[in-house]
């Protein structure tokens, strides 16, 4: 914890998180760009602070930390875009988006360190996220945490984790 200031360092009510002065720390690895003053606890995993939206102290990258909200496990939405933890998924209809079946055990996750692991993961549709482990030093905090289960649907769409898996058929 190179840039946290013991001094002003305090333990947080959930486990594994603590603050000083200046920064959020997670794991002992201060979250960079993080604002103390700002930082709160959502749920499932997912917290916030006015700079950007995280999950289990990975920043969701694309993410609008102004309208961002928890759906149900592993789900987030903001104003434009749907989140499976941090990826943001490829969802047609997001205003209709609603998950069918929240993930209860958990035993899913996935950790995306590069663009080859996530095409390769979650196929070509996920070529255009920015994978920014690597641009940053190989930091932690840009992995991108991906649970596989879960399941939802904007209408058009069964998802499965963040993938498309079947298309609904038009009952007109």
């Amino acid at each position: 914890m190179n840039d946290a200031d013991s001094a002003t360092f305090r333990s947080l009510e959930i486990q594994g998180y603590g603050a000083d002065k200046d920064h959020v720390i997670h794991n002992r690895r201060v979250l960079k760009d993080s604002d103390a003053a700002s930082f709160r606890f959502l749920k499932d995993k997912f917290t916030l602070d006015k700079n950007q939206a995280y999950f289990d102290g990975c920043v969701i990258v694309e993410a609008d930390p102004d309208t961002f909200e928890v759906l149900k496990y592993p789900y987030a939405r903001d104003s434009k875009n749907i989140f499976c933890c941090c990826l943001r998924m490829n969802v047609e209809s997001p205003e209709d988006f609603k998950v069918l079946k929240p993930d209860v055990g958990g035993s899913g996750m996935h950790f995306v360190r590069a663009k080859e692991d996530l095409t390769r993961a979650y196929g070509d549709d996920f070529s255009d996220r920015p994978v920014l482990f690597e641009e940053n030093q190989k930091s932690e905090q840009y992995i991108i945490k991906v649970e596989k289960i879960g399941r939802a649907t904007d209408g058009k769409w069964i998802y499965s984790g963040p993938k498309r898996k079947q298309l609904i058929s038009n009952t007109k």
